[in-house]
This record gives C-alpha cells, structure tokens and sequence, in this order.
C-alpha cells in the first residue's frame, strides 16, 4: 500500500465533521471563517481543494459564495453532497485526486486548508501550485489595495 492509498483510507474513517463539535475546533473553525467574511467580496468563486466532508465550503456557500469542492475520498465527498443536498445549497463536489484532476477556471480563491500539500513530492507540490495559478482569475490582495490580476 502506498502512502497516499494509506492517507485516503485514514481521510475515508476520519469523523472530520465531529471534531468541530470541541470547543476548541469551534474556535480554529470560526476565526479561518472570520477572515473570509473579512476579506471576500460577495459571490467569490471559491476552489477548495481536499475539501473533505466540506466544512468550508457549506459556510462559504452559505455566505453567498460559488464554490467547488474537491477530494479523494469517496466516504467525504459522498457525506459533504448530502449535507449541501440536507442545507438547499449548490456546490459542487468532485471526488478526484488534486495533483490530477482538472479544476477549470475563473476562481477568485483557491484553499487547501488541513496541510495536505506536504504528503505530495516536491515534483507533485510544483504541478499542483501550476494547476492552482492556472485556474485563478485573480489574486486577492489582503493589503486593502485592490486586486491583483495575472495574465
């Protein structure tokens, strides 16, 4: 078993939902929230890479955003489309892996929260971060000084 096949089968058991049930995952959940309601203009296209059960993406939409979500695991996929279907909302989940998986184009905000970015090769790591740059339609400049396109 590679170490990927084994990461995928600890996300594929992970009760990742049921750890904000802490106070304290409550806490990291609600400040990362805070700072997209602070900086996200409304109806930001949001790509959120390994999304899991869809966490951010259910509050992000919520909040009036677009947003895809993708990730490799069957079991987080399946469960973060019923609670979109549960909540009436429209997001986009996709079970795929990030490293090959198409994403499209024209998102605002590319995310990949839980640090799975260091289980890739640095081979891997620099095709994932050019995917990413390639479906950005802009940078989001926390500066306050406008945004920053690339071309």
């Amino acid at each position: 078993m590679t170490d990927i096949d084994r990461i995928k089968n600890y996300y594929g058991q992970f009760d990742e939902w049921g750890r904000l049930d802490t106070p304290d995952g409550q806490i990291v959940f609600e400040r990362t929230l805070a700072l997209f309601k602070r900086y996200l203009r409304p109806n930001t296209r949001i790509l959120d890479l390994a999304c899991g059960p869809g966490l951010y993406s259910q509050r992000l939409a919520q909040l009036g955003h677009i947003c895809v979500g993708i990730d490799f695991s069957p079991a987080s996929v399946a469960y973060a489309q019923s609670q979109a279907v549960q909540a009436d909302l429209t997001i986009d989940y996709v079970c795929g892996d990030i490293r090959t998986v198409g994403y499209g184009e024209g998102f605002d905000l590319a995310m990949l929260i839980f640090g799975e970015f260091n289980v890739f090769t640095e081979a891997d790591a620099q095709q994932l971060l050019g995917s990413i740059h390639q479906a950005l339609t802009t940078t989001l400049d926390l500066t306050g000084q406008g945004d920053k396109y690339h071309g």
